[in-house]
């Protein structure tokens, strides 16, 4: 493994905003009457027909649909065009939830009143039963939904951390395996191998035409990871399995734009990013269809309790969806935005990332908007997708860049969290703006057909911030 750090030629400094502001207890009566008194805007700036013309979204009764699901309510939000159209088609419509929604600690101290292992499992209740009216209002049946009942808050922590056959417990409920009623099978172990066990399970029996699943460029952990856990199992079923697929977006800080109850307005793609390009379908409501729609976002009762204006922003004429989730070599990668970092109040983080082949190794280069403090580091991860191999059996790397106390730096790389290599170097000059560029050999990437990677950043071993994962297309 070669590995090489570059400083960059300035330095920038910026001071870390800490947020002071106090929340304010609103009275109980002020806000219930907020949730049911949303109104509607006549700020005619929203209501453009200037959205592009994208290609519409067709289904037919040869069709079967899988919608899958990080929480209950995803589904609702983003997806209800598709379970509308596609029933009124005649298709088959399923929907995989892989969480309860039991992690929701906003919920759980507005709903429940404080968060505990007890009402968080009586909130992934209330979500299973909230879940099941929503599909009804939408047109479909309880024997239409699976529920995996993979931790909320946890899934991508499996996929980070999990590939062993050591399960991931649950810092809300202590539990580390399916245990809630409902579940599509119970005892199951919170890993890697047995999440992916159980995609692959219900993916090769229904077999669908089309699967709508969210991005991995989404801000929500479980989303990331419910979009990787996806692609990673239809790498394995490629030979069985050739749906079409499409990609969708949820969690942002000011997304759809703009935030709140304009049924009039269209949905645009997400401005909160830099470098997405790609190709969008689009899916329409009518105003019956919309009418619907809220009537489901509202089964959701505990969820619009909560976030009422963010549930309703969802309440558009129409609903989109990226085809492209696999990216090139040799591009710049798409990242987070700055406004939309220094908005989450996210210090440091990655603002460029690329990934080149230099002909006998792949060079990872990330450059970072203020540089890491001593005793952090910097994690990238590699998970590579190999010919012939399941993903699961497959390497996962992670080159694991640890700064000590002075300029001091050390490289390890892991597999399955065995070290293979390592080295030390010295970094000079101050530490505030940082462009890292690590090459691996191409023995690593044997048969490679593509691989998942991203960036982590921790300072005294507690995550600070992230980048998207990507799927990078080899061939």
């Amino acid at each position: 493994m070669k590995i090489k750090l570059k400083m960059k030629s300035f330095v920038v400094t910026q001071f870390r905003e800490h947020n002071i502001i106090i929340l304010i207890v609103v009275a109980f009566i002020v806000i219930f009457l907020m949730l049911f008194h949303i109104g509607t805007s006549n700020n005619k700036n929203y209501l453009t027909d200037n959205l592009p013309k994208f290609p519409e979204a067709t289904f037919n009764k040869q069709d079967r649909i899988l919608i899958i699901a990080p929480h209950p309510d995803d589904e609702t939000l983003v997806n209800s065009s598709v379970i509308i159209k596609g029933k009124e088609a005649g298709a088959n419509v399923k929907i995989m939830f892989v969480t309860f929604g039991e992690h929701n600690t906003s919920t759980l101290a507005k709903f429940l009143l404080f968060p505990s292992p007890f009402t968080s499992d009586l909130l992934a209740e209330r979500r299973h039963k909230e879940s099941i009216n929503a599909a009804k209002v939408l047109g479909l049946s309880e024997s239409d939904l699976i529920f995996l009942g993979f931790p909320d808050f946890g899934t991508l922590k499996i996929w980070d951390d999990h590939f062993s056959n050591k399960p991931y417990m649950s810092g809300m409920n202590l539990h580390d395996k399916t245990l809630y009623s409902g579940v599509y099978k119970k005892g199951v172990s919170f890993t890697a191998p047995e999440e992916l066990k159980l995609f692959e399970e219900t993916i090769s029996s229904y077999k669908p035409t089309k699967i709508f699943y969210p991005s991995t460029l989404d801000l929500n952990p479980d989303h990331r990871a419910t979009g990787l856990f996806t692609e990673a199992v239809l790498f394995d079923l490629k030979e069985d399995v050739r749906p079409d697929l499409y990609t969708y977006f949820v969690h942002s800080k000011d997304w759809p734009e703009p935030v709140g109850y304009y049924p009039d307005a269209y949905l645009s793609p997400p401005s909160y990013f830099t470098n997405l390009t790609g190709n969008w379908l689009i899916s329409f409501l009518s105003k019956s269809e919309e009418t619907l729609k809220l009537k489901a976002v509202k089964a959701y009762f505990s969820q619009y309790w909560t976030k009422p204006k963010f549930m309703v922003s969802f309440i558009r004429k129409n609903e989109l969806f990226l085809t492209d989730y696999q990216y090139k070599l040799n591009s710049n990668l798409p990242l987070w935005t700055r406004e939309e970092m220094q908005r989450l109040k996210v210090t440091p983080y990655v603002e460029e990332m690329s990934v080149v082949d230099t002909g006998d190794s792949y060079e990872f280069s990330a450059s970072l908007y203020k540089g890491v403090p001593a005793f952090s580091k910097i994690i990238l991860f590699v998970y590579p997708e190999i010919k012939g191999k399941l993903f699961v059996n497959s390497p996962k790397y992670k080159v694991v860049i640890k700064r000590g106390v002075r300029k001091n730096i050390e490289l390890t790389l892991f597999d399955r969290g065995k070290e293979i290599e390592s080295k030390k170097d010295v970094v000079s000059g101050q530490i505030k703006e940082l462009t890292f560029k690590i090459d691996m050999d191409k023995n690593y990437f044997i048969d490679c057909e593509g691989f998942f990677c991203s960036v982590y950043i921790e300072e005294a071993e507690h995550r600070v911030s992230e980048t998207p994962w990507w799927l990078i297309s080899v061939k």
